[in-house]
């Protein structure tokens, strides 16, 4: 049953698994609890100052395995901006971002996207310039970050709030979603 619809800028973070989206997330609202595998997908609502504005992000943090792949477009849908993921310590993922590119723009339709080079606190198995070349036909922002260190943390969520801003971006409705509990089922549950 929704309640109270209020306005929210959506983001999904997408990648393979194990680059380090639940940690970014985590790290920007200082969360230090052991990070576990994300099953399907969570979201989180975080709030980024931008010049005199403060944007609220509902962020959608999707898992990042292979079984859960077919699930991406039901959570990114209607997204302003995606975060592509990839860890530079780990070549594979790197050599998934074009697939995660043509996935997100041709098969959910989010035009606006930036690339997230996590675990720049490690020795780079993929090089920037390498990084550059590559994207180099595209327009999206590159940010180098560490969600270990927190390095670029910040100003990756800056520059997806920028985004926003400066595309004029319309924010989504969304329900805020109340469960209320019901008389249990001498049947079980199907």
């Amino acid at each position: 049953m929704a309640n109270n619809p209020t306005f929210k800028n959506k983001v999904v973070f997408v990648g393979d698994a194990s680059v380090g989206k639940t940690t970014l997330l985590n790290k920007y609202q200082f969360i230090t609890s052991p990070v576990t595998p994300t099953v399907s997908a969570t979201s989180i609502s975080v709030s980024v100052p931008v010049n005199e504005e403060t944007i609220v992000l509902n962020v959608w943090d999707t898992a990042g395995q292979e079984a859960y792949k077919c699930l991406v477009p039901v959570y990114a849908r209607g997204a302003a901006v995606a975060a592509i993921v990839f860890d530079l310590t780990k070549p594979l993922t790197y050599d998934h971002i074009k697939d995660w590119i043509k996935y997100i723009k041709d098969d959910v339709g989010v035009e606006n996207i930036v690339i997230v080079a996590n675990k720049s606190d490690l020795p780079p198995e993929v090089c920037s310039e390498e990084v550059q070349y590559t994207f180099n036909d595209y327009v999206f922002d590159i940010v180098y970050t560490s969600a270990v260190t927190g390095s670029n943390v910040n100003l990756l969520f800056h520059k997806i709030a920028s985004m926003i801003l400066e595309k004029k971006v319309e924010p989504t409705i969304i329900p805020d979603i109340i469960i209320t509990p019901t008389e249990k089922s001498e049947k079980g549950c199907c």
